[in-house]
């Protein structure tokens, strides 16, 4: 069936459910057999917080857990607004779409854990998960959302389900600037190999993502990330619906992007979050230049919106800089104290007194708060490599 409006994410999305139904029938059962299931995915996942711990919650109680774990962060308010658009997606779906064609997708169509578990990662032009093998009943279900948008490999403007290929995961790149590339022809989809590999070697290749990308729709982040950015809160909305139609189009002759030696991108967007420079953080002397020009942009941008002189402007970056830093060290609290007994993420985890009277964390738990930290401590380490970059004339 083809939606009328060519909707060909969920035509893919619903083609993969009707195929898991099949099960052993299904021709492709082999492959959907290596995909993931919402047991294993839903830990480290924000989208899937309230199904992650060790016993479900209601979506409310998740999203005010999620905003206690990463307060702070700047990527919060993104998230959440991502949770609350995946269901409003899925309300409309079941609503238009499993109701009227019940007798295809049963009377209780696709729930919505499912259908979230196959709808991670939409939208970025390379994700994929760790695989776990589960039986097709589960895939009928757990494949959708999640499979669609973690294991999807663009080419041609669409996207495409790719066995073998779509389970190669994620490291930093040994060449500078060379990610994940597809091209396709004669019925074959070709990704070259940036590094060399010996029999049995397990393969890799960079996405070339941002952590925060990462992070919201894979659950992990890389230390070393030459693609990395922070961003920074230039202007809340406030700010900017005040802002005349000059000052507007003056942030949009702004707007090109800084690469850092073909890696991190620093551009101006406009989000819930109001007026952001997403400022490169990798170590590197690429890192350093497209920093520096990026903090440039930045500094005209919030001169521009507030009709400050630049070292104003300069003084007003720095100073949203500390304060993003001072909040995310003060949000983090709730995040390392769920992880003080997890040994994957704290080889000597500190259960001083607690021995006796806590259980160590589960398996679950720990993945989730490893996850958790781990992007919050990249996030602080970049706002340090940032506030470090920034240049202010003495007072």
């Amino acid at each position: 069936a083809r939606f009328a409006d060519g909707d060909e994410y969920h035509e893919l999305l619903l083609h993969l459910v009707l195929e898991g139904r099949r099960g052993a029938a299904s021709f492709w059962a082999p492959y959907l057999a290596t995909l993931p299931s919402l047991d294993t995915a839903a830990p480290t996942l924000p989208l899937l917080y309230e199904f992650g711990g060790d016993t479900p919650i209601n979506a409310s109680s998740a999203d005010a857990a999620l905003s206690a774990a990463l307060a702070g962060a700047t990527a919060l308010p993104d998230i959440l607004a991502y949770r609350s658009r995946v269901r409003r997606t899925y309300s409309a779906v079941a609503r238009h779409v499993f109701t009227p064609y019940a007798p295809v997708f049963g009377s209780r169509g696709i729930p919505y854990p499912e259908y979230a578990c196959t709808l991670i990662g939409q939208g970025h032009s390379r994700t994929r998960t760790n695989t776990t093998t589960h039986n097709a009943h589960a895939l009928t279900h757990a494949g959708a959302t999640h499979i669609m948008d973690t294991r999807v490999i663009w080419w041609d403007g669409a996207r495409h389900l790719v066995p073998m290929l779509d389970a190669v995961n994620c490291a930093a790149g040994v060449t500078a600037g060379r990610v994940h590339a597809t091209v396709a022809g004669g019925g074959a989809a070709l990704t070259r190999a940036d590094r060399a590999y010996g029999s049995g070697d397990q393969v890799w290749e960079d996405y070339g993502q941002r952590n925060v990308i990462y992070y919201t729709f894979h659950g992990f982040t890389l230390r070393d990330n030459a693609y990395d950015c922070v961003d920074v809160r230039l202007a809340d909305d406030d700010a900017m619906e005040a802002a005349p139609p000059a000052v507007l189009q003056g942030l949009k002759d702004l707007e090109p992007a800084v690469e850092a030696g073909g890696g991190a991108r620093a551009v101006l967007s406009r989000s819930v979050l109001g007026l952001v420079a997403c400022i490169p953080t990798p170590p590197t002397p690429a890192g350093a230049v497209a920093r520096a020009a990026a903090l440039r942009i930045a500094t005209d941008a919030i001169a521009l919106v507030t009709n400050a002189s630049a070292p104003e402007a300069a003084r007003l970056i720095a100073t949203a800089v500390e304060g993003q830093a001072a909040a995310l060290a003060a949000g983090s609290v709730a995040a390392r104290a769920a992880a003080a007994g997890c040994a994957a993420c704290n080889p000597a985890p500190d259960r001083t007194g607690t021995d006796d009277l806590l259980p160590p964390p589960s398996p679950r738990v720990c993945a989730r708060a490893c996850s958790q930290l781990a992007y919050l401590g990249g996030e602080a380490a970049g706002l340090r490599t940032v506030a470090a970059g920034v240049v202010t004339p003495a007072k």
